[in-house]
């Protein structure tokens, strides 16, 4: 979509091919010539549609869903080099898609995301949106109709999303737009050269919303007594909050043994590679995405433990703030690292652990506050644990303790 002033009549067939030199195939339908003011062209898959303010290049059809690979640049920067004085104010870029859950019922937790202002504010890492909603209201009850909301200097581009409920679906409009073009031209470079930068990011909020319903999470019951102190010297007023105190005793009750049960390295259950006299070792080379296993993961146990007691005794539930913190931070831990452990915790944290025996062993917790809180042990008698602001990267700590858990 492009904002300007243009001419209409320009917009034929032969303009598209003799001048901007575009193959688009047979035209199948368009507008009346004698209407000046207001020209439709509609092509296979492809349709422009151009009044004296406004030019829409619309595909629909993308093979497999590939939004990387769409025309509509290419229209619009062929036109634009054949036209190049053509005064722009503003140029937007629009994915349309559907979200439907897998269950109708499972709707209203998709749609709690969706309008959830935080669930933008967490994404995009900003202090404020806009946001407009649309809904109708009766004394007894709400209902929710559509959003809008306008988030501004993201890479210096502003973002405009629309998310509408559409009988058992939620319609999105996820837009990119370079605007105030009339004072810096430099928007619109940017934004035509971040298109897949663009789709990139579309993705991961479709992921971000993304409600999967599988098995139920592995959870732990909290033991509150018989544990050493990981805490020592200047730390022990780290003790104070409850939140580090819980993850220490989370480590720590892994430590416990059961049985034999911690007496086989972890690399043994279920491993099929033939070699039976020795335990596999875990590395840290190759490029196997687990992202989408441990999305997988993240949703269940929030999904089984955003209520009250989910642990059948006194446990705080899940909130969307701490859920969605946890999955910028599942965004930014790189793949090259093992796959985390997810879990839930008492105190209503999620926590990541990456484990190699019972002295090695690496926890980060998340509770939507942009604090995040670690403990590990590295070796009986090396003890490591802090906490890191978790903003727009990777807090510092991750990677090496991480690495060092399976040196």
């Amino acid at each position: 979509m492009a904002l300007g002033n243009f001419n209409p009549a320009i917009l034929t067939p032969a303009f598209l091919k003799d001048v901007c030199g575009l193959d688009l195939g047979e035209v199948v339908d368009q507008s009346p010539s004698m209407v000046p003011v207001h020209r439709l062209l509609v092509f296979k898959g492809i349709q422009i549609t151009l009044d004296m303010s406004r030019l829409e290049i619309m595909e629909t059809g993308i093979k497999n869903g590939n939004i990387y690979e769409t025309r509509v640049l290419r229209v619009f920067n062929a036109y634009y080099k054949s036209l190049p004085h053509t005064p722009l104010t503003a140029v937007g870029i629009n994915i349309r898609c559907t979200l439907i859950p897998a269950k109708e019922a499972d709707l209203g937790t998709l749609a709690g995301k969706v309008k959830a202002p935080q669930t933008y504010l967490t994404f995009f890492d900003v202090a404020q949106i806009d946001v407009t909603e649309r809904s109708t209201r009766s004394h007894t009850e709400a209902n929710w109709i559509s959003s809008n909301y306008r988030v501004d200097d993201v890479d210096h581009l502003t973002r405009l999303i629309n998310v509408e409920k559409d009988r058992g679906a939620l319609r999105l409009n996820y837009n990119c737009e370079a605007g105030n073009l009339t004072k810096d031209m430099s928007r619109l470079r940017l934004l035509i050269s971040g298109y897949d930068k663009f789709c990139e990011e579309f993705s991961r909020f479709v992921r971000y919303l993304e409600a999967r319903f599988v098995e139920r999470a592995q959870t732990f019951t909290r033991h509150e007594s018989g544990y050493p102190d990981l805490y020592s010297g200047d730390t022990q007023q780290a003790r104070k909050n409850g939140r580090m105190d819980f993850l220490a005793e989370f480590i720590l009750r892994r430590l416990q043994p059961k049985g034999d049960t911690l007496s086989e390295p972890r690399g043994t259950e279920g491993d099929t590679s033939g070699d039976t006299g020795s335990a596999a070792q875990l590395k840290l080379e190759g490029t196997i995405d687990w992202t989408d296993l441990a999305l997988q993961q993240l949703d269940r146990v929030y999904d089984e433990c955003s209520e009250p007691a989910w642990d059948g005794y006194e446990a705080d539930p899940i909130s969307l703030d701490t859920y969605l913190e946890a999955r910028k931070l599942l965004s930014m831990i790189p793949v090259s690292l093992p796959q985390p452990e997810i879990s839930a915790e008492p105190d209503g944290e999620i926590g990541f652990e990456w484990y190699k025996d019972r002295y090695s062993v690496f926890v980060v917790s998340v509770g939507g506050n942009n604090i995040l809180t670690y403990a590990a042990l590295f070796g009986k008698d090396c003890k490591a644990n802090g906490t890191e602001f978790l903003g727009r990267a990777l807090p510092p700590s991750i990677v090496p303790n991480v690495k060092r858990v399976f040196a």
